[in-house]
């Protein structure tokens, strides 16, 4: 069988089946109430109520009236494309292959700015900006993530504050995708961008439902004002409403602890896979292919001092093309992914990868 070591999929042993199951017998038993009918305001509003809740653990306290439920993130970043269609944006790379999947579906024009270990280069950025603005072509979006996919380094609170510093300056609104924001390793959780933003420059994206339960379509977008209202009209139009059989299931998981005891044990159980993963890596891998080791998320992220045929390869891994706005830049790269393979099976499959590339090396004559 192929090794897979592509996607992000949660664990298989971490997937609330019983759980669901018992909420899902739970509702359905009362049989005043329907269920498969369309969502009633009453369930929506105590669903929102918990999100609001919930997203207090990332360091903001927001009012009800400024959340915006969305069928997961993507969605999330599609409506917001809509902002950013009559300007260039700036954008961290490598990033979400979602998100530059669906600004190169737009057609939206895109100016990278490169990752270090503290997050996005904000030196890069403020000279890019200043130069965008004499050529009279001027960002006023930017995307960022707390989390980095596909590196998993995690921007530190000193970038962020420079980050809101420039934004201020610059009259920049980020946008802070915040998916992999509660998944950090080596250090607990850090509070997100939006929970340092004082000027309401940040608009907030997350999925709430990837990394615990992905057939679950949930995601979460927290806006003020006219933004706000603009992204409520768009949603209207596309889709109308989220499935209310999937707020209600969800909504009982916050309520029971579930959704924070998953998060609690996804923690210990993807640090220790990623440990044997670099672990692995350091032994088996060929001197020529550099890995990072994730602070946070469920990838490591691969580079190699000349191009690797990757393609050639019998183990699917994520072409590094994926995660940068020029696939060029991405070819020498690649992301594999500990979220799906199991513990017993990350020795072996790290083995084989890296038995994989050196035979690569001997058939393209490095």
């Amino acid at each position: 069988m192929q090794i897979d070591l592509s996607g992000e999929d949660p664990d298989p042993k971490l997937l609330p089946s019983e759980e669901v199951e018992k909420i899902l017998c739970e509702l359905f038993s009362d049989k005043e109430k329907n269920f498969l009918q369309v969502d009633k305001k009453e369930w929506i509003e105590a669903f929102r109520k918990e999100i609001a809740k919930f997203l207090q653990n990332r360091g903001f306290v927001i009012g009800e009236d400024e959340l915006l439920i969305t069928n997961g993130v993507k969605e999330g970043i599609y409506l917001l494309s809509d902002l950013f269609s009559q300007n260039s944006i700036g954008s961290e790379e490598p990033t979400s292959p979602d998100f530059i999947s669906t600004m190169n579906f737009r057609g939206i024009r895109t100016q990278p700015v490169p990752w270090d270990e503290e997050g996005l280069m904000t030196e890069v950025l403020e000279k890019r900006l200043k130069a965008l603005k004499i050529w009279a072509d001027p960002i006023k979006y930017l995307y960022v993530t707390t989390v980095n996919n596909p590196t998993g380094l995690i921007m530190t609170r000193e970038r962020k504050k420079t980050l809101l510093e420039i934004a201020t300056d610059f009259d920049l609104t980020i946008v802070e995708d915040d998916t992999y924001g509660s998944l950090t390793y080596d250090i607990t959780p850090q509070p997100s961008l939006k929970s340092l933003d004082k000027e309401d420059r940040v608009i907030y994206v997350s999925s709430l439902s990837k990394l615990i339960f992905p057939g679950i379509r949930l995601g979460v977008l927290v806006a003020q004002g006219e933004n706000l209202k603009k992204l409520i009209s768009l949603k209207k139009e596309i889709n109308r409403r989220n499935s209310s059989l999937d707020q209600l299931v969800f909504n009982e998981m916050l309520r029971r602890g579930i959704v924070e005891s998953l998060m609690e044990k996804s923690r210990l159980l993807y640090r220790r896979k990623r440990d044997l993963v670099f672990e692995n890596i350091v032994e088996h891998f060929p001197s020529y292919v550099s890995c990072i080791k994730a602070k946070g998320g469920l990838s490591a992220f691969c580079r190699g001092e000349r191009p690797l045929p990757l393609k050639e390869l019998d183990i699917k891994v994520d072409l590094g093309e994926k995660f940068f706005f020029s696939p060029d830049r991405g070819s020498n790269s690649f992301r594999l992914s500990f979220s799906r393979v199991g513990e017993d099976e990350v020795g072996s499959a790290i083995r084989e990868l890296g038995e994989a590339i050196r035979a690569l090396e001997r058939t393209f004559r490095y």
